[in-house]
């Protein structure tokens, strides 16, 4: 999943990459590109997804909700990609220089 997330950007060898995981973050440089690739959304499998998520009291957003969120976080040239047959997405950002 990750290196398929990966394959929806271009990484430039002089960046700076910082895997959170789950633990939160830090400040995106300005240009920078912020990458969320995600297991599941709230996309074809939704029915599945949508009893599971909510027991383990995580988000469980469409591709439009995760658009969205990182518009209002600031960010822009905002897009989400999504993997064929597969609840996969890959949302990405770029902060203003």
């Amino acid at each position: 999943m990750a290196g398929w997330g990966l394959q929806q950007v271009i990484v430039p060898k002089s960046a700076a990459i910082l895997d959170v995981g789950c633990d939160g973050g830090s400040t995106v440089r300005p240009g920078g590109t912020f990458v969320l690739i995600a297991e599941t959304y709230r996309g074809p499998f939704r029915l599945l997804y949508g009893i599971v998520m909510p027991l383990l009291r995580a988000a469980f957003l469409s591709g439009a909700e995760h658009r969205d969120l990182l518009t209002q976080a600031g960010f822009a040239e905002v897009a989400a990609m999504h993997r064929s047959g597969r609840n996969w997405i890959c949302a990405t950002g770029r902060r203003p220089s």
